[in-house]
This record gives C-alpha cells, sequence and structure tokens, in this order.
C-alpha cells in the first residue's frame, strides 16, 4: 500500500533534489555567516524581477541563527518614501550551507563566502509545473562593492543556467539605514510571505508587490495592516488567482482600483464582477 506523504514533505524532498548538484561553502560556519549584510548584485530568470530590475536599490538583510540553527533574516527595502521589512526564516537541511523554506517550496545554498566581505547565495523556487526559478545573490558586509567580487559573481551566473542579460548591480542606498528619518513600515512576519514569487530572500517579497499593472498612487496590501504606495509599473504578471472567498468589487470602480492588492493572503488579487 502506497503512503502519501504531505505536501510539505514532497515539497522538501523536491528542493533537495533539485538543489542537490548547486555546490556550497567548504566548513560553512552559520555563525560567521550572520550578521548585515547588503544585497549589492543579483541576477535571476523571474520575469517580475527582470522588468523591474533597472529601477530597484540595494536592500539591507539582517541574519540571525534560531535556537534550532535555523537562519531568521531580517530585510529592508527602499520602496518610494517608506523602508518595508521583510522576515523569511530559511531552515537547515542535512548539508551545511544548504537551507530549505519547505512552505514556499525554496532553496538556498550559500555557494561562496569569506564571511568578512562578500558572499554568493544561490536560491531556488519550484512552482508547481513551470520551469523552477533560479535567482544568485552578491551579498557585502559594505554598501561598496569591489570589481573583483562583482567579477567572481559574473563568473558564476552561467554555472547556474542564468545569463548576465539577468544581471541587475543595485545602486547603493542610505535611505533605509539609522538616522534618516524616513518611516519604515512594520514587518511582515515569515508566515506572511509564504507563496512568494521568486528570490526567496528578496526579490520573491518584491515581486509580489509588482505582480499587476499598478497605476500610479495606487495602494498595495501586502500583509494586513500594511500598506505601501507603488509607482506604475506596466506589463507585469496578472496570472494570479483569486481564493474563492475573497470579497468582490464591481470593477473598475475606486474601491476596487485602490484595492489591486494582495488582501488576505499576499499571493492572490482581488477578484471584481
Amino acid at each position: 500500500m502506497m503512503v502519501t506523504l504531505p505536501s510539505l514533505a514532497l515539497a522538501l524532498l523536491s528542493l533537495l533534489r533539485a538543489g542537490a548538484e548547486v555546490p556550497v561553502q567548504s566548513s560553512f560556519s552559520a555563525e560567521k555567516f550572520a550578521g548585515t549584510w547588503h544585497i549589492a548584485a543579483a541576477a535571476s530568470n523571474c520575469s517580475v524581477f527582470l522588468k523591474i530590475k533597472d529601477g530597484m536599490k540595494s536592500a539591507t538583510i539582517t541574519i540571525s541563527l534560531t535556537p534550532e540553527d535555523d537562519l531568521d533574516m531580517k530585510l529592508v527595502w527602499p520602496m518610494l518614501d517608506k523602508c518595508q521589512k521583510f522576515e523569511l526564516l530559511f531552515q537547515r537541511s542535512g548539508q551545511t550551507g544548504h537551507y530549505v523554506a519547505a512552505q514556499e517550496k525554496k532553496d538556498m545554498h550559500v555557494m561562496e563566502t569569506d564571511y568578512s566581505h562578500y558572499a554568493i547565495v544561490h536560491q531556488l523556487q519550484q512552482n508547481g509545473q513551470e520551469r523552477p526559478r533560479t535567482a544568485l545573490q552578491l551579498l557585502t558586509r559594505e554598501q561598496d562593492v569591489t570589481p573583483q567580487h562583482l567579477q567572481r559573481f559574473k563568473e558564476l551566473i552561467p554555472t547556474v543556467g542564468l545569463t548576465k542579460d539577468m544581471l541587475a548591480v543595485l545602486p547603493k542606498s542610505g535611505e533605509c539605514q539609522e538616522g534618516t528619518g524616513r518611516h519604515t513600515q512594520p514587518p511582515l512576519h515569515r508566515d506572511a510571505v509564504r507563496g512568494l514569487t521568486a528570490l526567496p530572500m528578496a526579490f520573491s517579497s518584491l515581486s509580489l508587490l509588482f505582480n499587476r499593472s499598478l497605476h500610479q498612487g495606487h495602494q498595495v496590501s501586502v500583509a494586513q495592516g500594511s500598506w505601501v504606495s507603488l509607482p506604475a509599473w506596466p506589463g507585469l504578471s496578472k496570472d494570479l488567482q483569486p481564493p474563492q472567498e475573497a470579497p468582490r468589487l464591481p470593477c473598475g470602480s475606486a474601491s476596487h482600483r485602490l484595492s489591486s492588492a494582495i488582501t488576505t493572503h499576499p499571493s492572490v488579487l482581488p477578484p471584481c464582477s
């Protein structure tokens, strides 16, 4: 008699198989890897990322270890006049330097790091029958990236199935640093970012916010009680389906336009009738 594994276990097994050939830093130390990093560059085959990458700025990641030796990540992204926080949790696998988030079907390998200056992180997300969404990130301790580290990052891009036209070198930004006076939104709990579309540490979260063509001045609810205003991003994906229980609003009404948004769950859009 065949026993059906729970969906989370199947997702975990799928991620472990998909990432089996990705190299990791030899003798990886999570304790040394913890701390503050800046996303200096990224490459991804995510269609949303490719459409917004030229307008993105560097984000800050703070990594800490949980009592279970998992990685708790807090990200801060400069978004218009606000600094939006995200929280993600990656659980360690059987291999050092390899982490998974089974709920989000995400997989992460720390491919290279010297702990003091740079790290190169590979990320993978399974998305049903679609091709896996792959991303590579260059993390730096300082906001300024050295030519040597950027060159090494570029060398690794084709080794993970990406191309250099998918690369974005993110300009540094002091907009979300301490003492800048910018308003910081409440953090999104890790449970609120389940189902995000790509680049689990960062760009998957952002891709939700830009998953539709938004008009200037619209507001997008990325979690209950947390709103951010977004500019126009024409031509973005409209393929997400709303849940059956989502409220219906008159199409074209002010209410629907202003809630062209993520409502009870960050990966769905409100229906209209």
